[in-house]
């Protein structure tokens, strides 16, 4: 037979049996089978608590959901007008007319790679904007 000081099972020998139902037990009495102990004062608070917060937590959880679909319909809003920004910064800058240089190429190089370098930017701001809100 296992001992039970407070709680906690000390000893189970190996021939204990499987316990069936519940059993109250003071300190130090001996188990009359194995498996969970628990104090009876937690098992009634367990019980409570599934039977009073289960569907309250239910509840709340279902507004948490609405709550969080709003806010990722909201997101993917914001997400799809700053794509369209960007898309229209590209193109703004595809119309401007490249710098001609006579006999310096580099420059224009460093013109259009500054320009890409804001596009990039500008994407950036916009794709990283959406996740800092938490997403």
């Amino acid at each position: 037979m296992a001992v039970v000081a407070g709680a906690q099972l000390v000893a189970a020998p190996a021939a204990a049996t499987v316990c069936h139902g519940a059993h109250a037990l003071g300190d130090g009495e001996p188990a009359p089978c194995s498996g969970i102990i628990v104090p009876e004062v937690d098992a009634i608070r367990a019980l409570r608590c599934i039977r009073e917060a289960l569907p309250t937590c239910v509840a709340d959880a279902g507004l948490r959901e609405a709550e969080l679909l709003a806010e990722n319909r909201r997101l993917e809003t914001v997400l799809e007008v700053e794509v369209e920004r960007v898309a229209s910064l590209a193109m703004s800058l595809d119309s401007i007319p490249p710098v001609v240089h006579p006999g310096s190429s580099w420059t224009r190089t460093a013109i259009w790679s500054g320009a890409a370098l804001l596009v990039g930017l500008a994407a950036g701001a916009a794709l990283s904007g959406a996740s800092l809100i938490g997403y």
